[in-house]
């Protein structure tokens, strides 16, 4: 079966950690109220990230660490019309 991995934005991880078990480059970086919105490329693909603004803030262009809360994730079939 051919399906799609949907990762919620609010349980994206974005941190200067190292060790994480995704990285990533900041390509966009945006303030919005209380949160920072990050677009981040991947060796995955385009991830995006929604942050509390009163975490770390990351600089487009800096390297970054990801990881993923499990409580965000959802697979979905691809082709809904079966």
């Amino acid at each position: 079966m051919d399906v799609y991995q949907v990762i919620r934005p609010e349980s994206v991880i974005v941190s200067g950690d190292e060790s994480a078990p995704f990285h990533g480059t900041v390509r966009q970086a945006s303030f919005v109220g209380p949160s920072i919105e990050y677009t981040i490329d991947t060796p995955q693909g385009e991830l995006f990230a929604v942050a509390p603004a009163t975490e770390s803030t990351f600089a487009v262009g800096a390297r970054v660490g990801i990881a993923l809360l499990p409580h965000g994730l959802a697979v979905l079939p691809r082709d809904v019309s079966a």
